[in-house]
């Protein structure tokens, strides 16, 4: 198998630049997933590499063989488009077949290594069937396999389950990954689905605007996101505007509209920054205001006194999603928060709730917008 390694990678389309100075490297049998919203450039990425699509400037290498201006066919990748794009008028094991006859591979070979990629993908017995005979599952597995059947270096995915009804799409999320890994094949995966990308990579490539905003392990995209960008973009997640008032490495103290909030941060964060706090949905505990609100020791309060990491709040919308209840909580200063939490006990609309989080399950990001300061937080949050 093979490594890939894109090097200043560039490209235009009249004045539009759809990808721009784009640096990635691949280790060999990694898969990485290229996340983003439609016109972020992971396609287009992901057609360069296969060859599709010239890069205007810089390299692109699949295992130590530069093949920045090879035709497709000379690059020895397997590509999964997001309509499959088999052939109707051929069988499934025509299909399958096609790109090692276009190389020539003897008749008798050809039938042992489709017969036997057939059987690995689950579609063994349906060699005969054409394409309008199968499920969209099977047609996925068929675009798979005519991909792996040519012992590619590496294998491309472009949207692959985007077809797919929502219960088979998280079904094949397992099944492809568990097939990657089962080839040890260096895998590109383009995806705007997150849970996609969570599931299946080894690493994430969060892009906007045609860079790369962020580079990690799904765990760290998730709880240590770099940018606002990527905190708002990846998962469902609260993101309160502030000011910090204490800093002590990666611990930071908060000031927000909605209350004082402690949360983890990187040590680069300064006292008086301008911030966002994330604080995801689930990480929330939310108890009736005439319960007793989770207690967290030491980190219940400031220096003043201030309660930390409590919030209170009027419950305004709830929806039933079977294994939680889905809140939104209005706690004042102008926030709205985004809690998800077991069905019971359950809370209605109007209910008035105590919400708590601890400081591990917060993340703190540099705003680079509009500079805020302490003293209009507390005027607006009424303090």
């Amino acid at each position: 198998m093979g490594s890939i390694d894109l090097k200043s990678l560039t490209k235009r389309f009249d004045d539009v630049v759809a990808v721009n100075n784009l640096n990635l490297e691949l280790n060999d049998g990694e898969l990485i997933a290229l996340l983003g919203p439609s016109g972020c450039g992971k396609t287009t990425t992901l057609r360069m590499i296969a060859g599709f699509e010239m890069a205007d400037e810089g390299t692109i290498s699949i295992g130590e063989r530069n093949v920045t201006t090879l035709a497709p066919e000379k690059r020895n990748a397997g590509m999964v488009f997001q309509n499959y794009a088999l052939f109707p008028h051929l069988t499934v094991y025509e299909n399958v077949a096609f790109g090692l006859e276009m190389r020539r591979v003897p008749k008798s070979e050809i039938h042992d290594r489709v017969m036997a990629i057939l059987e690995k993908v689950q579609l063994g017995g349906l060699d005969a069937r054409y394409p309008r005979q199968l499920s969209g599952g099977q047609q996925q597995r068929t675009a798979l396999a005519r991909a792996l059947v040519i012992n590619p270096e590496v294998l491309l995915l472009d949207e692959p389950l985007a077809n797919l009804d929502a219960k088979l799409r998280e079904e094949m999320r397992f099944y492809i990954r568990s097939l990657q890994q089962e080839f040890e094949i260096t895998t590109v995966y383009v995806t705007h689905d997150q849970a996609e990308a969570l599931v299946l990579a080894d690493r994430i490539a969060v892009m906007m605007n045609g860079v790369i905003e962020q580079l990690g392990s799904p765990e760290e995209i998730y709880r240590r996101p770099q940018t606002p960008i990527v905190a708002d973009f990846v998962g469902l997640t609260n993101l309160v505007p502030g000011v910090i008032t204490e800093q002590d490495g990666e611990r930071s103290l908060v000031e927000t509209r909605a209350g004082v909030i402690r949360g983890m941060g990187p040590d680069s964060l300064l006292n008086g920054d301008t911030v966002l706090v994330s604080v995801r949905p689930e990480t929330l505990r939310i108890e009736g205001v005439k319960g007793t609100a989770g207690l967290m020791g030491s980190e219940q309060h400031d220096g003043t006194g201030s309660a930390v990491n409590q919030l209170e709040g009027d419950v305004t919308e709830r929806a039933f999603l079977g294994n939680l209840i889905d809140y939104r909580i209005d706690v004042g200063g102008g926030e709205l928060f985004r809690v998800q939490a077991a069905p019971t006990p359950s809370y209605d609309v109007s209910e008035r709730v105590n919400l708590t989080f601890p400081e591990s399950e917060v993340w703190v990001v540099k705003d680079v917008g509009e500079s805020i300061s302490v003293d209009s937080l507390r005027g607006e949050s009424g303090a």
